[in-house]
């Protein structure tokens, strides 16, 4: 399983307390929110050290040397699970990259379906939050594992109505949600996307001296909170109670029996 999609999934589900009096094991504790760095593989190799800071990178796939750059990634011992984004229409390329020992692929919506039959590799969609409420509900059921949400731009602080577009979404498909972030969100901003049920962040890393940013990142996410749980309302249609024809005739007859006597 992908080890990428098996953290945000930890991070996503609260698990409840254990039945009764006996003493149960403590679970390991999960980082609150899974860090994700989009990053060319020029930066990955200058900035090993501060990759470590992340629990995932993401490499864009034009090229054969972008799969080789994806393929060191992976085999690094003990560092963030690596992943492609296919920016080529190229079925070779898209193959091979499927073959390079990567631990998930992120796809858009046009790509082939066939990108998702793939068992082991942790399968991440990137959808634009304009898409109507009925296309995101079909998220749910698309044989994806994450999604990442696509927005026209990043804003440098977190307002009341991007959390109201975000949480959104969250109502709309049942599927943890990565949304990208400037490196210099505050660990309050970070906290209001976690307590909304945030499960993951992206960063875009374009050079060294960002990468150096990533640690102060990490300490505040491994600083937040863990959000109080809370009940979502389920949006649902009240029918009338229609009541049926069977009744109605015995109704009526027992009127008539009524007139009778």
């Amino acid at each position: 399983m992908s080890k990428l999609v098996d953290k945000l999934t930890k991070s996503r589900l609260a698990e409840p307390p254990p039945m009764g009096f006996h003493l149960a094991k403590a679970a390991p504790e999960n980082s609150r929110m899974q860090l994700v760095a989009a990053i060319t593989a020029g930066v990955l190799e200058t900035s090993a050290r501060e990759i470590v800071n992340v629990d995932a990178v993401i490499l864009d796939i034009t090229k054969a040397d972008d799969i080789t750059a994806l393929e060191k990634a992976s085999q690094i011992k003990n560092g963030p699970a690596a992943g492609g984004r296919f920016k080529t229409e190229s079925s070779g390329t898209q193959k091979k990259t499927l073959n390079s020992g990567c631990d998930f692929v992120v796809l858009s919506p046009e790509a082939p379906v066939s990108l998702t039959n793939d068992e082991k590799l942790g399968k991440l969609l990137e959808i634009e939050t304009a898409l109507s409420d009925i296309m995101l509900r079909t998220v749910s059921d698309l044989p994806v594992d994450a999604v990442i949400a696509l927005e026209k731009e990043i804003p440098e602080t977190l307002s009341v109505n991007r959390l109201m577009e975000l949480q959104r979404l969250l109502y709309l498909f049942n599927k943890p949600l990565i949304v990208s972030i400037p490196l210099s969100f505050s660990i309050e901003e970070l906290q209001a996307l976690c307590d909304m049920g945030v499960t993951g962040v992206l960063v875009k890393v374009t050079d060294s001296k960002t990468a150096e940013k990533l640690a102060n990142l990490r300490q505040a996410i491994d600083k937040l909170k863990k959000p109080v749980p809370r009940k979502k309302d389920k949006m649902s249609a009240t029918l009338p109670r229609l009541q049926t024809e069977s009744s109605h005739v015995q109704h009526e007859e027992e009127e008539e029996e009524e007139e009778e006597e």
